[in-house]
């Protein structure tokens, strides 16, 4: 089987036209429910609605975004979409939602016209195109919000593919150029594009059928972004403590992860009946587990014939090469806090499809007549009508945070995440005794991540349960003595009663951790609330704010700083600014309400009061007591 068959003729543009209107109008159908989807607390909140460097646009938070790692990578392209989407959406899901679903069917286009070009048969690229569109594997990759990184990264890598083929096609600079910017645009959206340049020079080769110059130079630049692209994702999970245990506990048994990785990907792709939206971590990896060894040993066979068979069997080789170089960067070498995710599939998903759809070519090209066609093609209709609604099915697990994580918990009642996600979920909603009790599941059966103890701990402070905080604060403490979060909680349960104890916690947090903004405004504001001392809260509200500019909480507190000291000017000045970061915040309305009043500026603080009682009822009290009778 040839990938470049010379008796098989590139459709006409017309024909592809049609073709890409049905793709994209397929996607955009059968996406269409996820405009009514909310977020999820799984990780919408740290890039879009509790993310102030995305909320203003300006020129500094532009150039924070580029010249910062964020979340242990660094993708400046991925944060600059969320930043012109929150410009026009706001903190409206839908908008989001939508263009997740335009970005997936734009994708299928953009796979169309790639297969179109490769393969040179518009039946075969379409049918891929098809599948790409409505598999339920790439379910996630659409209706998470979060995962935009994912689809804007595949966009640009296929323009990569497109561009670069075109650019071997009549060798042009201009070309070339294109090509290698949109790469940097893959890359910076998400780095697991760094692996795209592994396509280029077998792409070069296949085009040239092996003939003419066989240089590297012009895929080096790839690779020089590709290195570039590691190292900031390397550097970024190290600053952040992002690595994740290896699976087994030792680099031997950690090295059958990989392979048994390619192989569950495969067979999630033809038995698609056990995808979760998180799925658990891996327990008992190892050559000596069965469920490890066996699928590991078939993927290492099945390798090892693609690569001894390159010549006989040329097509099967190289959609090999490319499903195993696209799954790279996400193969756990470097070990994931994720190690299996449906997202990883989204674009080497093509290569197993195309090699099915030659499949389905071959056997449908031995039915000569009409009834075998026919019959053919009620067999794939019958199989997209499937798919469509196991995708439709999938997707309503991504319906808000409580749908999404009693689904994983349905199918995995062990699953510590889910039921600690679940907790968080609760606790963000005020039922304080459900989410204590799913978060106390969530880490009683395992989940070592020290988010979900400081959520616990959180939960019972707020529930006024403050010897259970102090004594879990205590004890997660000594699992990791070093995690300053836990000493600012305890420093808010000693403030209570002991200022002397509270003040010590607040400053070893900032000493463990100097970088932490959270640390030092906490230390600032109990120097406000506890000592009424202005003068030494001012350095470390400062502090924070240098750390995290973009936090109105922060501005509000330097506002008090200056008020206490009756400098009433440079007070509403930051609380004006405060209210640029947040304008819905009924603290900063109502400060500024105070002092406007003293001031005299009794109508714009009649007004601010108003706006600050609209926000938070709460304050109705406080109003009444401060506007002028």
């Amino acid at each position: 089987m040839n990938m470049q068959k010379e008796n098989i003729e590139t459709s006409h543009p017309s024909r592809l036209v049609l073709l890409g209107v049905l793709v994209f109008s397929c996607a955009v159908v059968l996406y269409w429910p996820v405009s009514k989807f909310s977020f999820t607390n799984w990780d919408d909140g740290m890039y879009i609605t509790d993310n102030p460097l995305i909320q203003v646009l300006s020129l500094d938070r532009i150039f924070r975004i580029f010249s910062s790692l964020a979340f242990a990578n660094y993708h400046p392209i991925t944060l600059m979409s969320f930043a012109l989407q929150y410009a026009a959406f706001g903190q409206n899901p839908s908008g989001y939602h939508l263009m997740n679903v335009f970005l997936h069917a734009v994708n299928g286009v953009l796979v169309l016209i790639l297969m179109n070009r490769v393969i040179r048969s518009a039946e075969a690229a379409f049918l891929t195109a098809l599948a790409f569109v409505m598999h339920p594997l790439q379910v996630e990759s659409v209706a998470w919000i979060s995962s935009h990184k994912t689809l804007l990264s595949a966009f640009f890598s296929l323009l990569t593919l497109l561009s670069y083929h075109t650019y071997l096609q009549n060798r042009s600079a201009r070309i070339y150029w294109v090509s290698l910017f949109a790469f940097v645009l893959a890359v910076f959206s998400k780095p697991t594009a760094m692996t795209l340049p592994l396509l280029l020079y077998p792409l070069d080769r296949l085009q040239r059928n092996e003939t003419g110059s066989k240089s590297i130079k012009p895929v080096l630049p790839f690779f020089g972004f590709s290195f570039l692209a590691a190292a900031l994702v390397l550097v970024g999970h190290l600053r952040e403590k992002a690595i994740a245990p290896l699976a087994g506990g030792s680099v031997c048994n950690h090295s059958v992860v990989p392979f048994w990785t390619l192989f569950v990907y495969i067979r999630k792709i033809f038995l698609p009946t056990d995808l979760l939206p998180q799925y658990p971590l891996l327990q008992n990896a190892g050559w000596t587990y069965p469920q490890y060894q066996l699928p590991a040993l078939i993927t290492i066979l099945v390798m090892m014939w693609a690569w001894a068979g390159c010549r006989r069997w040329k097509t099967f080789s190289i959609l090999t090469y490319v499903y195993v170089a696209l799954l790279l960067p996400t193969l756990n070498f470097l070990p994931l806090s994720a190690p299996l995710a449906d997202r990883y599939m989204y674009l080497p998903i093509l290569a197993p499809l195309l090699l099915c759809n030659f499949g389905i070519t071959f056997f449908c090209s031995r039915w000569k007549n009409a009834m075998g066609r026919t019959f053919s093609g009620v067999v794939l209709g019958a199989l997209l009508v499937l798919m469509g609604n196991m995708t439709r099915t999938q997707m309503e697990l991504w319906r808000d945070s409580e749908t999404l994580w009693k689904s994983v918990i349905k199918k995995v009642p062990a699953h510590a995440m889910a039921r600690a996600k679940l907790g968080e979920y609760y606790y963000e909603k005020g039922d304080l005794d459900r989410a204590i009790k799913l978060t106390v599941q969530g880490i009683s059966l395992g989940l070592g991540n020290p988010v979900f103890a400081k959520n616990l701990v959180a939960m019972y402070i707020r529930k006024g349960e403050y010897d259970r905080a102090r004594e879990s604060a205590l004890n997660f403490l000594q699992q990791t003595p070093n995690d300053e979060r836990f000493y600012m909680q305890l420093g808010i349960i000693a403030a209570r009663t002991d200022h002397e104890q509270a003040e010590e916690y607040y400053k070893k947090a900032t000493e463990i951790n100097p970088k932490n903004a959270f640390a030092w405004y906490e230390l600032g504001k109990f120097y406000l609330q506890y000592r009424s001392d202005a003068k030494t809260a001012y350095p470390c509200i400062l502090k924070s704010i240098t750390l995290e500019p973009y936090r109105a909480d922060f501005h509000i507190a330097l506002a008090d700083c200056f008020g206490r000291v009756g400098d009433l000017n440079h007070a509403i000045v930051t609380l004006q600014y405060a209210l640029t970061l947040d304008k819905n915040s009924g603290d900063a309305w109502f400060n500024l309400a105070r002092l406007l009043q003293l001031v005299g500026q009794n109508e714009a603080s009649l007004q601010a009061f108003k706006k600050a009682y609209e926000l938070n009822p709460s304050l109705l009290q406080k109003q009444a007591d401060s506007i002028p009778k």
